[in-house]
C-alpha cells in the first residue's frame, strides 16, 4: 500500500525539498501540502513546484484554527516542519505570528484530533530551545539542558512538549529532530546566509570580521535524507535528536568561504 503524507511548512526551503523527495519516491498524489495562505513572492514559485508535482495544497493559517477544519484526506505520516523562523521577533501575545510554533502546533493536533491515532508526527524542532550562553561553551548534545535565550527557542521547545504530551493523550507516535541552520539554494530572504552574501556584495564592515561564534550548519537535501530515513526507523520514535554537520564552524570561516566564491577575498579583521 502507498503511504500517505501531510507537509506543513510545504512553501518553505526544508518542506519544499522534503516534498519534492516524497513525490519522486511516492508519487505526488500521495501527499498533502499545507501551505500559507498568504504566501510571499518566493513561496508562490515554490506553490508553483507542488502544483507542477500534482501534489494537492491546503492554504491554512495555524493560528486560526477554523482554517484548519479541512476534510483531511487521510495519512499515514504528518511532518509538521510549519514555523516562524524570525529569531529577532519579541512579541509573545496571543496570536502574535511567533506563536505558530508553540499555539500552532497545538492547533494543528487538535485539528487533526482522532485521524492521528496510530500514526506518525514528525516534528522539526530548533538547536535553538538549548542555546550557548556564551562562546567557547561545550557542544551541546540530546542531553544538554534547554535554556532558550530567544522567544523563537522557547516557542519551538514548546511545540515539542505539546508533541510529546497529545502523543500520549491521543495515541499517536512522534519523533522529534532539532535542526542546525538549514542552509541551501533559494534560502529565504534575510537567512543567515542571505545577509553575508548582501553584505560581502555590498563591502560592508560587518561581512569581514572574523567573528568567533559558532554555527550548526545542515545542508537541506541532508536533512530531507534523515526525515525519510526515519520512516523505516521505529527505534527512533518517542526521542529527540539533533540534527546538524558535524564541522565545527564559526561565523567568521563562514564570512570567508562566501567572499571566496563571490569573488571579493579581502583581509578580515581578527577580534581579540
Amino acid at each position: 500500500t502507498r503511504m500517505r503524507f501531510l507537509v506543513t511548512g510545504a512553501s518553505g526551503m526544508t518542506g519544499n525539498r522534503l516534498v519534492e523527495f516524497l513525490a519522486e519516491r511516492h508519487g505526488g498524489g500521495s501527499i498533502v501540502a499545507m501551505t500559507s495562505p498568504h504566501p510571499t513572492p518566493q513561496e508562490r514559485g515554490r506553490n508553483n513546484t507542488l502544483a507542477r508535482l500534482g501534489v494537492r495544497q491546503v492554504r491554512a493559517d495555524l493560528l486560526d484554527p477554523a482554517s484548519l477544519k479541512e476534510d483531511w484526506p487521510d495519512f499515514d505520516v504528518v511532518f509538521h516542519l510549519a514555523a516562524e523562523l524570525r529569531v529577532e521577533l519579541t512579541d509573545a501575545s496571543d496570536g502574535a505570528p511567533i506563536r505558530a510554533n508553540d499555539t500552532g502546533t497545538a492547533n494543528l493536533i487538535a485539528a487533526l484530533g482522532a485521524r492521528l491515532r496510530g500514526k506518525l508526527f514528525v516534528y522539526t524542532s530548533s538547536i535553538a530551545v538549548v542555546d550557548q550562553p556564551q562562546l567557547g561553551s561545550a557542544a551541546v548534545t540530546e542531553v544538554s539542558p534547554c535554556r532558550p535565550r530567544t522567544l523563537y527557542g522557547r516557542t519551538k521547545l514548546r511545540g515539542e512538549r505539546i508533541v510529546a504530551e497529545q502523543a500520549d493523550k491521543l495515541g499517536f507516535r512522534f519523533m522529534v529532530f532539532r535542526l542546525g541552520t538549514v542552509y541551501g539554494p533559494n534560502c529565504r530572504t534575510k537567512h543567515i546566509f542571505d545577509r553575508f552574501v548582501r553584505w560581502v556584495e555590498a563591502g560592508a564592515l560587518s561581512a569581514r570580521v572574523d567573528w568567533p561564534g559558532k554555527l550548526s550548519l545542515v545542508y537541506v537535501d541532508d536533512v530531507v535524507d534523515v526525515l525519510l530515513d526515519a520512516l523505516a526507523r521505529p527505534e527512533l520514535e518517542s526521542e529527540t535528536f539533533f540534527l546538524a554537520n558535524p564541522e565545527d564552524v564559526t561565523v567568521g570561516q563562514m564570512a570567508q568561504a562566501i567572499s571566496r566564491l563571490l569573488g571579493k577575498d579581502r583581509a578580515f579583521i581578527k577580534i581579540p
